[in-house]
């Protein structure tokens, strides 16, 4: 909910900057989202918009900040301006009334909520209570070098995708580990060394705190085909087809899942009656370099051309990646009866795809 000028735009995880109206003790002002993440208190509430799409404050049950390369910047009339990240949503009237959208999917001229102003031609027909809305007049997407905090304000009954009795999947990272020991379970304590690895943990803590229903699914390094989007094990391949000698690191450990087989593994955890963390990697802990070998070996490309070398060589890895994050998938195979493959196995099972026609 962020008060920007004389309305309020209702978001989540937004800069810092971003104003939201603040009851507490029955005195209401305005304050930065920044602070309320510091000072939040039980009898701190929030201006929101509830279920039934009518304003009135409610209790914040938690305060979230996670760092963010990718920002987006909506700008709408009357000059105002928020950013926010891509994946979050923001409320938008439509033909079949307020539905929330996720901000990289917002175009110009959509109509987004707001409040504490004059009701609108867009909010004819719909709940009043001071809804309004304003058009967005231009949606600029930023990459930036050095990540920014943005900030989520989670209150009871606002989020639908998040809390209550609402079941909730989460597919994370194993880059929430430090990569000291390796194979870990899913009752050792994550210790990220990255900012993408803080994010991801940040994450968890949101779904944990705010869920009772919900399942978090750890992979590793995915692989598979996609129509663009790049992966390890296809760069790889591609590679070695083009006869491009490839430098990897052989200090490098992960669970490689392959993705179709990962999907097969939600889908049986969704049609189970479970809750918790399962780690739904890759049935092997391998090297990066490996794991190249085999790929190699598997379709028939020349692994000569596979050069060996150390983590501390690779230039393009700027963050610090953990060593050795792989994960034990004992407690899924034992307690959920769910098939994850190895290394080799996933690889065939990639290898039959290309030959069926699937890239």
């Amino acid at each position: 909910c962020a008060r920007i000028g004389a309305k309020v735009v209702y978001l989540s995880s937004v800069a810092g900057d971003t104003p939201v109206l603040v009851r507490r003790a029955g005195s209401i002002r305005s304050v930065p989202i920044r602070d309320l993440y510091r000072s939040a208190s039980a009898d701190c509430e929030v201006l929101t918009l509830g279920r039934d799409h009518r304003l009135g404050f409610k209790g914040v049950r938690l305060v979230t900040a996670h760092p963010a390369h990718e920002v987006y910047e909506i700008r709408y009339g009357g000059g105002g301006v928020v950013r926010t990240s891509g994946s979050h949503s923001v409320y938008v009237f439509g033909d079949n009334g307020i539905a929330p959208t996720a901000v990289s999917g917002l175009r110009v001229g959509d109509a987004l909520v707001t409040c504490l102003g004059a009701p609108t031609e867009e909010a004819k027909g719909l709940p009043d209570g001071g809804i309004g809305a304003v058009r967005v007049k231009r949606v600029i997407r930023e990459v930036l070098s050095k990540p920014i905090w943005l900030y989520d304000i989670h209150v009871p009954g606002v989020q639908r995708f998040f809390g209550g009795d609402v079941p909730v999947l989460l597919h994370n990272t194993d880059y929430v580990f430090d990569g000291a020991k390796g194979m870990y379970t899913e009752d050792e304590e994550p210790r990220p060394v990255n900012c993408y690895g803080r994010t991801k943990l940040e994450g968890e803590g949101f779904v944990k705190a705010c869920c009772e229903d919900y399942v978090i699914a750890r992979a590793s390094v995915l692989y598979g085909w996609h129509p663009w989007k790049p992966n390890f094990a296809a760069w790889v391949i591609g590679s070695l087809r083009r006869g491009k000698p490839i430098s990897v690191v052989v200090d490098h450990y992960n669970s490689p899942t392959f993705a179709d087989n990962l999907a097969r593994a939600l889908l049986e955890i969704v049609g189970r009656d479970v809750t918790g963390v399962y780690h739904t990697a890759g049935a092997e802990r391998i090297s990066r370099f490996d794991f190249a070998v085999k790929a190699a070996r598997v379709f028939g490309l020349d692994d000569a051309l596979i050069r060996p070398i150390k983590m501390e060589e690779l230039r393009v890895w700027v963050a610090r990646r953990p060593r050795d994050s792989s994960l034990s998938v004992d407690k899924a195979l034992r307690g959920l009866g769910i098939e994850l493959l190895d290394a080799t196995k996933g690889l065939l099972e990639m290898k039959r795809e290309e030959a069926g026609g699937k890239p």
